[in-house]
């Protein structure tokens, strides 16, 4: 069942570019933002896509080396020079 949002005090520059990018589109403001939040509470952020590719990779059998094996490298390579 929806259920209504209020964003309150929003900036008069934010509210006049929503209002032109809706009517560009056609739509309401209340059609736009609820476009624009839709594809937001849809979209994966950095941080799930970075998991998924993980749990991905490591089904494939795909493995990395640990943290610690990693650090000890670069500092063998500076090290080195």
């Amino acid at each position: 069942m929806p259920v209504n949002v209020t964003i309150r005090a929003v900036p008069d520059d934010v509210h006049k570019a929503l209002l032109e990018k809706a009517r560009a589109k056609g739509m309401s403001l209340q059609q736009y933002a609820l476009e624009r939040l839709s594809e937001a509470a849809h979209e994966q952020d950095s941080w799930e896509t970075l998991v998924a590719i993980s749990q991905r990779l490591h089904a494939e059998g795909v493995r990395f080396p640990e943290r610690e094996t990693v650090v000890a490298d670069i500092r063998a390579d500076r090290d080195a020079s």
